[in-house]
């Protein structure tokens, strides 16, 4: 089960059960994650390049003598994004939105996205993420992935903070390319049980998710059969809920290695 200096039984601290998993078995068990929230901070990282990349468009705007405050770009954005969050062409929409001639668009749109794009380069993972699914492999675990969006997208995000070489293409799962474009969102008891069909018994005996959404990352998940894990509940407000699904908190990447 890897090192254990302090000679504690995995799923123990100082002795004491942390684990109401029990005694987890090795090889034939897959620990299933979400991405966003959850291997690497998502929500500040899109406002950071967010900012940055809007801030370079108001400069290329006004230089052909359109006068806008970054905030309501900043706002207008926000609108086109919460209409299709995996969009392609969020900048398109946008300056189609405020009434920027065609002709050009697409010059502001490639300033725009290069800003993006040299800003996505600081994306970092979670502290401990790295060091933990690194552990975890070494202790013979097998990684996964169950994320809502588009498979390139939630691939590119894996990339950029150095976590894809964890994860077995066979064991990534991303509501688009499971449920399809009309519900590439959606991660509900269905979505987990197409993966619980994949990766159930006999082959694997024991399937964990580990998520910070309690609609889509837990309770689905416990109604297909899975074992779950909340990353940061304290927030969620669903702490008994969360206790009579046997539920286990996780606050920091690391305790998973106390866990499995």
């Amino acid at each position: 089960m890897g090192p254990n200096p302090a000679g504690h039984r995995p799923g123990t601290v100082a002795g004491i059960n942390t684990n109401p998993f029990g005694m987890i078995k090795m090889k034939n068990t897959i620990i299933f994650f979400d991405i966003d929230d959850t291997l690497f901070d998502s929500t500040e990282f899109r406002k950071v390049v967010r900012r940055e990349s809007l801030k370079e468009l108001n400069r290329s705007l006004s230089r052909f003598g359109f006068d806008f405050t970054d905030a309501f770009l900043y706002d207008t954005f926000e609108e086109v994004y919460q209409e299709d969050k995996n969009s392609g062409r969020m900048y398109d929409k946008l300056l189609q939105r405020i009434g920027i001639p065609e002709y050009q668009i697409s010059m502001h749109v490639a300033l725009a996205k290069k800003r993006w794009d040299d800003t996505k380069i600081k994306m970092k993972a979670f502290p401990g993420v790295i060091e933990v699914l690194e552990e975890l492999k070494k202790r013979g675990y097998h990684l996964g992935i169950a994320s809502s969006g588009l498979g390139v997208k939630q691939w590119d995000k894996l990339v950029r903070v150095g976590i894809s070489v964890f994860f077995d293409p066979r064991f990534v799962f991303i509501t688009a390319e499971i449920n399809g474009m009309r519900r590439k969102y959606v991660k509900d008891k269905l979505f987990y049980q197409q993966i619980r069909n994949s990766f159930g018994p006999p082959e694997f005996e024991t399937l964990h998710m580990m998520g910070d959404k309690f609609d889509q990352d837990i309770v689905p998940a416990h109604k297909a059969g899975f074992k779950t894990l909340m990353f940061r509940p304290g927030a969620s407000g669903h702490g008994e809920e969360l206790s009579r699904m046997g539920t286990l908190p996780v606050q920091n990447f690391k305790e998973l290695l106390e866990i499995f």
